[in-house]
């Protein structure tokens, strides 16, 4: 019997995110309780659901991952490339997943970076065309925001926090008047793509000491690195192709990370509670509520004409 299963399934549009669930989804939630989450980011959503720590550090977790010479007693922080546009008063950001960025692209920027700033110390390192790391040798002062949330943000209120500030930022600023004047930028240019011509700092930290999850199955076609990155460091089996049926599960607790969720979805996670085949199911949206249920809440009648959202 499947013991705990949940949902998480984050709109694109998270401000929104209730208003385009189908009337089986409001349906289904009506019978469950709620739990607030507002403030939560994506990633510490994930950990939390996933019985981890948080404030959960991103860069230790995806570097761990990436890099074969991972060092967990670090500090260590994303220095992701985005492409910044001017918008009236402040600026937006796309990050490298959105325009294409490749290896070949990444490290020749990263190679130029590092040469340029070889006498201050700092060295970026490759992780992936959208995952640069910077590691620290002790933790600096720094509270940044997450780059999902920067993303359609005005930049004016997402900036870096803390006593190190001031050296990130001119390291930053210096960087972006390297990589204008790259031959990458400037074949870029040339094509009519948008160029790489930023880095967003984020998700400092040291790697916590994590709980084992064995007998945990991570459901994932979204592919989301952080996901995959931190079922290995907790041991728990990850995959990316969606399970045919839920019901023939045979792990303790299943994790499911979906984009949106479908009448074959919701029917099979009826049917288990219909059928106690499950001891309890989470659900998150993304927004500011997760909703939890157990095979008892469907007794629950009088509430299956009222939607929770």
């Amino acid at each position: 019997m499947l013991q705990a299963l949940t949902l998480y399934c984050p709109s694109e549009s998270e401000t929104h995110v209730n208003r385009a669930l189908p009337m089986s989804a409001r349906s289904l939630l009506a019978y469950g309780d709620p739990r607030p989450v507002q403030g939560w980011t994506r990633h510490d959503r994930m950990a939390r659901w996933l019985h981890q720590p948080t404030p959960m550090p991103v860069a230790p977790v995806t570097a761990a991952m990436d890099l074969a010479d991972f060092d967990a007693s670090a500090f260590w922080v994303r220095l992701d490339p985005v492409h910044l546009v001017p918008d009236r008063d402040t600026l937006v950001l796309f990050p490298a997943v959105d325009i294409g960025i490749t290896e070949a692209e990444a490290l020749a920027l990263i190679t130029a970076f590092n040469q340029h700033f070889h006498g201050d110390g700092v060295r970026l390192e490759y992780g992936a065309p959208d995952r640069w790391y910077v590691r620290v040798a002790q933790p600096v002062d720094i509270q940044t925001v997450p780059l999902p949330q920067a993303v359609g943000a005005n930049l004016h209120y997402v900036q870096p926090q803390g006593s190190a500030v001031r050296y990130w930022n001119r390291l930053i600023n210096e960087a972006q008047m390297l990589f204008f004047q790259h031959p990458v930028n400037e074949t870029r240019r040339e094509k009519g793509l948008p160029e790489i011509n930023g880095l967003w700092l984020w998700g400092e930290g040291v790697l916590p000491e994590l709980r084992a999850r064995e007998g945990l199955q991570i459901v994932d076609p979204q592919g989301e690195p952080f996901l995959q990155a931190l079922s290995g460091l907790i041991r728990a089996d990850y995959r990316k192709e969606m399970l045919e049926s839920l019901a023939a599960c045979e792990v303790q607790a299943l994790f499911v990370h979906v984009q949106d969720l479908d009448e074959t979805l919701l029917s099979q996670v009826h049917g288990l509670l219909q059928n106690k085949q499950v001891r309890e199911v989470l659900v998150d949206l993304g927004g500011e509520t997760a909703w939890y249920l157990k095979p008892s809440h469907l007794r629950r009648f009088w509430r299956r004409w009222f939607s929770p959202l």
